[in-house]
């Protein structure tokens, strides 16, 4: 009989996620069991049964695994210490010297997949664009448009920063990438007037808020070198806004007489590793919606393993807010 809680998951993982063509093996009850597994920090069963169902072809479990594998704050505090043949038997398919990526393997038979993997490579990563957008997978696309803006392409993300899908999430990122167009075109492939207009239209059907124009314009790490920011930034704006209240929820669980200068920590550690938004995203929306990541009991510990592993480069007076810095240490 299958119990109450994987029903209740189940609905979490599957029934609650935005409609989008689903990968094979998603709704088998042996996946839907281990994610739940890895959403509750049970890593050492979760990794296991997660490998198990990617050896028996679970195109789903290939994915998951194949997207936290290079992201170490998801499972060193587990591999770093196996054997290297047994981690990469954990955590890779066998083969070669040193194993191969599941999302590689997946890529073969599975479209999302491919596009995943895609986003890593710099010289293919645009045209995984059009799919990572049908799907919502907007943590890949993240680092896509960073990664593109950096390179003077910010122009032919537009459209894709604009899709309703994609749009809440990087609006401000949109934003940066108009402003720029409107007043410079170096490095840039040509813009006509008319595209102008029409981004700038379709972006003002969402106004941005007061939070969003504070974390748009804010360097996290600004705020330990400036103290009228500081104490700006300590108020509701910065607590408001989406993009900084999973760290905020964070803040609250663990120094809630501390809040704001805790937020502001975790923010400037999760913005050396890509922006804040991104370090709060579930690894594979497809698979695990981000809202559900957001509020599991993994989440919390995952914020601080991403931390531990940039704080070093904070600056000092960021290492110094004790409250949060007692609980990033215990991850180290």
């Amino acid at each position: 009989m299958i119990s109450a809680v994987r029903c209740a998951l189940f609905a979490l993982l599957v029934l609650a996620a935005p409609a989008r063509a689903e990968i094979a093996g998603q709704s088998d009850l042996a996946f839907t069991d281990a994610v739940g597994l890895w959403l509750q920090g049970e890593d050492a069963e979760a990794l296991a049964a997660l490998s198990a169902l990617s050896n028996v072809g679970n195109t789903a479990a290939q994915v998951f695994l194949g997207r936290i594998e290079p992201l170490p704050y998801f499972h060193a505090h587990v591999t770093a210490d196996m054997e290297r043949k047994d981690r990469i038997a954990l955590l890779r398919r066998d083969g070669g010297l040193s194993g191969k990526n599941w999302l590689a393997v997946a890529a073969e038979t599975d479209p999302l997949a491919a596009a995943l993997l895609d986003s890593r490579d710099v010289t293919a990563r645009a045209a995984a664009v059009p799919a990572l957008a049908e799907a919502g997978e907007v943590r890949a696309l993240l680092r896509i448009f960073i990664g593109e803006m950096s390179a003077g392409n910010g122009a032919a993300m537009m459209d894709a920063m604009l899709d309703p899908r994609v749009r809440p999430h990087v609006g401000e990122l949109a934003r940066q990438t108009l402003a720029d167009l409107h007043t410079t075109a170096a490095g840039m492939p040509p813009v006509t007037a008319d595209q102008l207009a029409a981004w700038t239209a379709q972006l003002a059907e969402v106004p941005p808020t007061d939070a969003d124009r504070l974390i748009a314009a804010l360097n996290f790490a600004d705020l330990y070198s400036n103290s009228s920011l500081r104490s700006f930034a300590s108020g509701q704006v910065f607590a408001s806004a989406p993009v900084v209240r999973p760290l905020v929820s964070v803040c609250e669980a663990l120094c809630p007489d501390q809040v704001p200068g805790c937020a502001m920590v975790l923010g400037a550690a999760s913005q050396t590793m890509g922006g804040a938004t991104m370090a709060t995203l579930s690894p594979v929306e497809t698979l695990l919606p981000s809202a559900t990541y957001q509020n599991a009991p993994r989440f919390q510990a995952d914020i601080l393993r991403q931390a531990a592993g940039v704080f070093s480069t904070l600056p000092a007076s960021a290492q110094a807010d004790a409250c949060i810095v007692g609980h990033i240490d215990g991850e180290n």
